[in-house]
């Protein structure tokens, strides 16, 4: 329900009902001229009313500026009715001072019509929605006009002119006159000048706000009217005030589809406009108490109704409330009702205002979403502005581990483990400030807390909701517990079948490996030997010995290098991510293969790139991808001539990407290059057809990408990609 749009309305149909009401008056005395002007007057300001009301729901700076045109003419009509009106009533105006402001109004009318958009605008550039009583209207971001002086200067002076002449009528002395000007002048004066200061702030950028003309001058012309009125019908002033009243209402009803009521509680009486009674199901005739209105409700509402009557009768008079209504055919319908209660001096409840609306539809909205977020698989929370929980669906409080109500009204602080509360306001008023849809924690391991204290991951997905209230922030959270178990058993069973194919690989390279270890051990023998030879000569070459100690030593570590990284690629064990280097990684295989490659008569070009970043790996998973791409590589040249087998290896960067990549000249590739990653599919005749498989999910499980292609100048060239170490961590 947007107040601005009923309101506005409600303005206008009061100034036409005031304007009628003087009409008649005008109608009883033909010399009533002040009336005329009165009605006019009531007239124009409906008018600047209705212009008002386009203004501050124009859909675009065009309709805005119009909108704002057009309202000078009504404006132009009222200040003509203020100074006629004042001429009559008061008597004591000065007739050249009076069309002194009307010429003054006029020409500023000219220039609204004649030069830029409007009086007070040269251009508007954007409409800017701002909240007003409650509502979201709009104002101008625009270039004010300097013509805006001359409509202000003609304001000034018509203020001017109701000073002199309600100075004259002062200074006559009898209390008649003095009472009408004070009423009557002291309201014009007051509020021509909130009108003209209202004009200077807004031209003047002070303020962003939507002219108000016609609010005040509603109560202008309100004041008027009883004043000019309690002078021709005194005696029926009552009456008079009761229609005044119901027309009033009748319009505003008619307009906006309220039902307004009255309970007079002393005589338990009930008024209630026709939209009322077609709301409630009480025939015209029928009258109305307290027990009648009761029983138009729905059985198990009546008594929580009466509960909220009797504690606004014996409280501070608020009555607020919504209820059922079933009509004739068995329909139900909400009604929201608000009241308010009059008490006399005494304390004692007099009588009680109210208005009534159906709120079927927007209840059916209201449940609408309720069932949807109920039904929803995942947990839903909805939150206000200051992180207090509204509303939460089954899901969450089974997840959260609370009981159907217990949440509402905690801080959504509650739900999140200790070590990360202190950053959740920054992170709340940080998505208020640019309130869209999305994931929250992107990049972050993500728990909520259960009310038992236990934590559990999840993903939360984020979403602003404007209501009347502000924007709330609807929360969608996924316990991912069983994804998190899933994804750990099938990185272990990863992690098993690559070990199982690292032990596969080392078993092709036992004979070079052997060669490798039996290499070292038997040049320690021969030197150990010969030592042994020289210590034996008499006296003993110890220069000599001492060099081949050395040898041995040495040769010693070059098995023990071997043995090492054996260990390291037979052992078990799980990922570990730690920043590692593409370079080292294929220094440390080559030496590996070193004498298996120069076995196959393979031998080996090396071009490493230099200030290489760092890549976030498992060392050990890394090293396995690369020797099963150089054995491949290996098998591949099997058929080519010797001495035409030769392997590229090779390392680069690509902006936040580090590339190894091992190239052969062998046979090149099949066809459909992606099968060569299925599992079980194999180009070897005693291949498992896993390697290249277990390979890319290692790589993939590392956020890059193993890809191949053919080479241009034959055989095939494999890319291994991971993103690199962001600086801190490469350092």
């Amino acid at each position: 329900m947007n107040p601005v749009s009923i309101l506005w309305p409600m303005i206008a149909g009061a100034c036409v009902v005031l304007a009628v009401v003087q009409l008649l008056l005008r109608l009883h005395d033909r010399n009533a001229q002040a009336n005329l002007w009165l009605a006019l007057l009531a007239l124009a300001v409906a008018g600047i009313a209705v212009g008002e009301l386009a203004i501050m729901m124009a859909g675009s700076p065009e309709v805005f500026a119009g909108a704002t045109r057009w309202t000078h003419l009504p404006v132009f009509i009222a200040v003509i009715a203020i100074v006629r009106f004042v001429s009559c009533c008061f008597g004591t105006a000065r007739a050249w001072f009076g069309w002194a402001v009307i010429g003054l109004r006029a020409f500023a009318l000219a220039l609204n019509f004649s030069v830029g958009l409007n009086l007070h605008h040269d251009a508007i550039t954007a409409l800017r929605p701002i909240r007003f009583l409650g509502s979201t209207v709009m104002t101008a971001e625009a270039v004010f006009s300097q013509r805006t002086l001359v409509g202000q200067l003609s304001t000034l002076l018509l203020l001017a002119f109701v000073v002199d002449a309600s100075l004259g009528l002062w200074r006559k002395g009898d209390a008649d006159s003095r009472r009408r000007a004070l009423v009557i002048g002291g309201s014009l004066m007051a509020f021509v000048a909130m009108g003209l200061f209202q004009s200077v702030l807004i031209h003047s950028g002070v303020v962003a706000m939507p002219y108000l003309i016609s609010v005040p001058f509603l109560l202008v012309i309100a004041a008027m009217s009883f004043e000019m009125s309690r002078d021709l019908f005194r005696s029926a002033r009552n009456a008079e005030e009761l229609r005044e009243g119901a027309e009033s209402m009748h319009l505003a009803a008619g307009a906006a589809g309220l039902a307004f009521w009255r309970w007079e509680i002393p005589q338990d009486r009930i008024w209630v406009n026709p939209q009322g009674r077609a709301l409630y199901g009480v025939p015209a005739n029928t009258p109305i108490n307290l027990e009648r209105y009761l029983a138009s409700l729905h059985a198990e509402d009546r008594e929580r109704v009466r509960r909220g009557i009797d504690a606004a009768l014996k409280g501070n008079g608020e009555f607020r409330t919504d209820y059922r209504v079933m009509d004739e055919e068995g329909k139900v319908h909400w009604v929201e009702a608000r009241g308010k209660v009059d008490f006399n001096g005494g304390g004692k409840p007099l009588r009680m205002r109210g208005v009534s609306i159906d709120a079927t539809e927007r209840r059916q909205m209201q449940e609408r979403f309720r069932l949807s977020v109920e039904a929803s698989p995942n947990g839903v929370v909805l939150a206000n502005a200051a992180g207090s929980i509204l509303l939460t669906n089954r899901r969450a409080n089974e997840m959260l581990g609370y009981g159907p109500e217990e949440l509402l009204g905690q801080p959504v602080e509650s739900l999140v483990p200790e070590r990360y509360r202190s950053a959740q306001a920054s992170y709340r008023e940080g998505f208020l400030r640019a309130p869209e849809s999305r994931t929250m924690g992107v990049g972050r391991e993500l728990h909520a807390l259960r009310k038992d204290g236990s934590e559990f991951p999840i993903e939360i997905g984020i979403s602003p909701v404007e209501s009347p209230e502000g924007t709330l922030v609807l929360s969608v959270i996924v316990d991912i517990s069983a994804r998190r178990e899933a994804e750990d058993e099938a990185r272990r069973h990863r992690d098993e079948l690559a070990h199982v194919t690292r032990v596969s690989a080392l078993s092709e390279l036992s004979g070079s490996l052997a060669h490798e270890l039996n290499q070292p051990l038997a040049i320690i023998l021969a030197n150990a030997q010969a030592a042994l030879r020289l210590m034996a000569q008499s006296p003993p070459d110890l220069g000599e010995v001492k060099d081949i100690l050395s040898d041995i030593v040495d040769e010693d570590r070059r098995a023990g290098e071997v043995i090492k990284r054996l260990r390291v690629l037979l052992k078990r064990g799980e990922t570990k991510m730690l920043p590692v280097s593409f370079n080292e990684i294929a220094t440390e295989v080559l030496h590996l293969t070193h004498a298996d490659l120069i076995g196959r008569g393979v031998s080996v070009s090396r071009i490493l790139s230099q200030d290489l970043p760092l890549v976030s790996g498992d060392r050990v998973q890394l090293q396995q991808v690369l020797l099963n791409l150089v054995l491949n590589a290996a098998d591949a040249m099997a058929a080519s001539p010797a001495g035409s087998r030769q392997l590229h290896v090779a390392t680069s960067v690509d902006d936040v990407v580090a590339r190894l990549s091992v190239r052969d000249e062998g046979c090149g590739l099949p066809g459909d290059v992606e099968k060569l990653f299925e599992p079980f599919y194999t180009t070897k005749p005693q291949g498992l057809g896993m390697g290249l498989a277990i390979c890319r999910s290692i790589v993939a499980a590392h956020g890059g990408r193993l890809r191949a292609e053919p080479h241009p100048e034959g055989g095939a060239i494999f890319y291994m990609e991971i993103p690199t170490c962001p600086p801190a961590a490469s350092s």
